[in-house]
């Protein structure tokens, strides 16, 4: 088996940082591109641009693929939301990042590292992370418009720095709860005022820009029926209720991305690169969810394909990416992690690491895109953790899966369907209660594949010895409905001796958050998720209560 020596990320922290310790590695030359992060929540891979039923409302993300874009087909996201974001920004697996409170004195961020190159990063929308990595922030830490705004650098007020950040909280009740409309506003409002300040970006002498947009529009979307009706104009064949509200938000989803495009070919002269993703699968098994992952079999909260394989599409105007024979098509040649857009974009930004050990791309993103634009195999492997005790290692064209429960757990309750395990879920039909109620006759069958009679949690997690192993040819077969594991003895025992070194490889590399520590370096009161204002002077704390966009 070979074993892929990658560029690593080595993190010395410094004294002196404002927002944290500034990572080594300068760049050797100024940066050359403002930068876009499109996160969507909960985007199944069956409800983006290749969707059996939502394609024709993606008219204007679709063009955008087809003149300047390349789909990535395989990037693959953590099962759930917030260790998913976690990795993006840390760019280091989902298991050795602390999700939603990073270490400030030993995370790296992806913001810190542009930072360091010249960068200030703008952050709208959810937020699960700690809000001090950015300069400035206009985000919901919630599901909902509970929006906080905050800056580590002075722009709405004079004296705020990262040391001591300006914070005000905004109250708001969407009309469109989940559209993106407002956050848009946000963003422009951020990026207007970025312009007047400092000018353009890459190719002058202004200061480049990095804006994360984080919509969740497609989560929790499909007993929402408030979109304005122009979003439904090509959702009319859809039949099932959740999934035309659903497809309404993926109207708003594609008029986001258009109306962002527009912007930053006009923001200035500079080129510019975008990347578009979800932070996992759909929930296919939320009786109120639209999300659906077809063909691919399990949805959110599991690691089989459907929960974790997300589609991307990566566009601008960067000309190596216009200049690519990628461009209108997908690429299929290999797969990439979330993670990996953290390096891509740091890289890009001016940023550049350091050689190391053979197993770095196992605890550290790497920059693909290059490959990508070629089409060559990207990345060799991915391991993937989970805290239930699940894992799964990709190595090549298999997938070896150790201690996951599938099949039906239980029969009762009111949401039957939540107990279908690493289930194939199809497009919903008319009726949800009926497509539940169809579902649930098929996993009744005697040759439903479960491993619901052995597999147990044993100190509140999953084990091998109860649950067993699965090995797929993800490639040859996508739907993980083959198990290999019983046919190939050999390739097994390749594969889990692999999947233990690669475990041993990452040991002790998880950095424990330090909340405790305030902005200024001094102790204050530890806060759950990124409640700052425990650490922040009382009097910047609420002086303003405002409305989004007012």
């Amino acid at each position: 088996m070979i074993i892929f020596a990658i560029r690593s990320l080595l993190a010395t922290p410094l004294p002196g940082s404002a927002l944290s310790p500034p990572p080594p590695g300068a760049p050797s030359s100024p940066p050359l591109l403002n930068l876009l992060f499109f996160l969507q929540d909960d985007t199944g891979y069956n409800d983006f641009l290749t969707s059996t039923d939502y394609a024709g409302v993606y008219s204007d993300a679709n063009a955008l693929w087809r003149q300047r874009g390349i789909l990535v087909d395989r990037t693959y996201a953590d099962m759930v939301c917030a260790p998913s974001r976690a990795s993006f920004i840390a760019g280091r697996p989902s298991h050795l990042v602390q999700p939603k409170v990073f270490s400030r004195s030993q995370e790296v961020t992806l913001m810190q590292k542009l930072s360091s190159t010249g960068y200030l990063s703008y952050m709208v929308g959810k937020l699960l992370e700690n809000p001090l990595a950015y300069d400035s922030v206009c985000g919901h830490k919630t599901n909902k418009y509970n929006v906080y705004y905050m800056e580590n650098t002075a722009f709405e007020n004079s004296a705020s720095s990262a040391l001591d950040p300006f914070m005000r909280r905004h109250y708001a009740d969407a009309e469109d709860y989940y559209s993106p409309t407002e956050l848009q506003e946000e963003a422009f409002r951020f990026l207007n005022d970025h312009v007047a300040r400092y000018g353009s970006a890459g190719k002058t002498a202004g200061v480049p820009l990095f804006l994360y947009f984080a919509t969740n529009a497609i989560r929790d979307s499909g007993d929402d029926d408030s979109h304005p009706s122009r979003f439904y104009a090509n959702c009319t064949h859809v039949a099932n209720p959740q999934r035309r509200n659903g497809c309404a938000a993926s109207a708003t989803i594609n008029l986001a991305i258009s109306e962002l495009t527009s912007y930053m070919d006009t923001l200035s002269s500079d080129d510019w690169l975008g990347i578009v993703s979800s932070d996992n699968g759909g929930s296919a098994w939320n009786f109120n969810s639209p999300g659906n992952n077809y063909p691919l079999r399990g949805n959110k909260n599991e690691i089989f394909e459907g929960g974790v394989r997300v589609q991307s599409m990566i566009w601008g105007t960067y000309p190596p990416l216009l200049s690519s024979r990628m461009i209108g098509h997908t690429y299929s040649a290999g797969f990439v992690s979330i993670f990996d857009w953290h390096a891509t974009f740091a890289e890009l930004g001016g940023w550049t690491t350091a050689g190391g050990a053979e197993d770095d791309h196992i605890n550290n993103g790497v920059n693909y895109l290059g490959d990508i634009l070629e089409n060559r195999t990207a990345r060799p492997e991915l391991l993937f953790v989970s805290g239930s005790g699940s894992a799964f290692l990709l190595n090549g064209t298999y997938k070896l899966l150790e201690a996951v429960p599938y099949g039906p757990e239980s029969m009762n309750g009111p949401n039957l369907a939540t107990k279908l395990r690493g289930h194939a879920w199809p497009v919903r039909g008319a009726s949800t209660e009926l497509y539940f109620a169809s579902q649930i006759e098929v996993a009744s069958s005697a040759s439903y594949p479960s491993n619901e009679a052995t597999c147990r949690k044993q100190n509140g997690k999953y084990t091998v010895d109860s649950c067993g192993r699965l090995l797929f040819d993800i490639e040859a077969d996508p739907e993980e409905s083959t198990d290999l594991s019983g046919s190939d003895v050999e390739l097994l025992n390749q594969l889990i001796d692999r999947l233990q070194r690669a475990k041993a490889s990452s040991a002790g590399l998880v950095m424990a958050p330090d909340s405790d520590i305030g902005p200024d370096g001094t102790s204050c009161a530890s806060a759950p998720s990124w409640d700052i204002p425990t650490c922040v002077r009382a009097t910047d704390v609420c002086q303003n209560e405002d409305v989004v966009g007012g």
